[in-house]
């Protein structure tokens, strides 16, 4: 049964939104809801080859908190981010919204140790797909709209707060290179996009394949896709992405793991019936290992 924010209960301590005066001097100097690609939160100059370069660093660095994530958490991360892909899905978001959405949500978790609830998570969740939209779109989704999802449980004032310690935390980086990067490397016919797509939101659903950088995700998602529709032209994802399929075969692994624990998942309803109608991925053991 999908999560009903009525059976939460949110209080003013959900999180310690406390400001301090350089904080809110920052934000006066910036608002969040004016940023954009050419902001001074970041060098807008930055190149891909930069941000490619600090991929790997940056997964690194993050891997000993993943691997420490307690059931709870991974249980409490698994039912926000469904439903972040309902919220994706029902108001048209663009597919970076959804990416920067998780990104920032896992940076908090990091750098504060948070003891993450439905109760607080929520709060965070909001807060991060406004910041994410703000950041990638002209027309983003309003405040309201999010207060309504939640049965009204959040005030405004909440929200603000949890956007503005959100930015302090993550030191108002806000440009990533995520999976929708490197997904739109590639044309897709609709049926492989569908399960193409539906293996990328895997990939973020599990917390255990943080551990890979996305254009490895990707490039792992599109070999099971192809494996699994059929498409033995392989050579040309590996061309794209400069991976071997050695590189990539623990990915593959681990994405088809997922996929087979989220059929059983409790805590994944609103991506099993989005993805209901896709084909089936196929085991891919064999292929990789023999």
């Amino acid at each position: 049964m999908m999560f009903q924010f009525s059976d939460c209960e949110l209080s003013d301590n959900s999180f310690d939104t406390t400001l301090d005066d350089s904080l809110v001097d920052k934000i006066n100097k910036c608002s969040v809801d004016n940023l954009s690609t050419g902001d001074v939160l970041f060098d807008a100059d930055e190149t891909l080859k930069l941000y490619e370069k600090y991929e790997k660093y940056d997964v690194k660095k993050e891997i000993p908190f993943y691997n420490n994530f307690s059931i709870k958490i991974k249980n409490v991360r698994c039912v926000l981010i469904d439903w972040l892909i309902f919220i994706v899905d029902k108001y048209k978001l663009e597919q970076e919204v959804f990416f920067l959405t998780v990104k920032f949500i896992d940076n908090y978790l990091l750098y504060t140790s948070c003891n993450l609830t439905l109760n607080n998570g929520v709060l965070l969740l909001t807060a991060s797909i406004l910041i994410a939209d703000k950041f990638h779109s002209q027309n983003y989704i309003s405040m309201n709209v999010l207060q309504n999802l939640t049965d009204l449980k959040l005030s405004k004032k909440h929200i603000i707060e949890m956007e503005l310690q959100i930015l302090k935390v993550i030191d108002y980086r806000l440009n990533h290179i995520t999976i929708s990067y490197y997904s739109n490397m590639i044309n897709l016919d609709e049926d492989c996009k569908l399960l193409f797509t539906y293996c990328t939101y895997l990939t973020q659903l599990y917390d255990d394949l943080l551990k890979y950088v996305p254009s490895k995700l990707v490039c792992a998602s599109l070999y099971l896709t192809y494996f699994s529709i059929g498409n033995k032209d392989y050579s040309k994802i590996f061309e794209i992405y400069n991976y071997e399929l050695l590189d990539v075969k623990d990915c593959i692994i681990d994405i088809y793991s997922a996929y087979v624990d989220n059929k059983m998942s409790l805590y994944s309803f609103v991506l099993k019936n989005k993805f209901k109608k896709v084909l089936p991925l196929i085991d891919p053991s064999n292929l990789i290992y023999n």
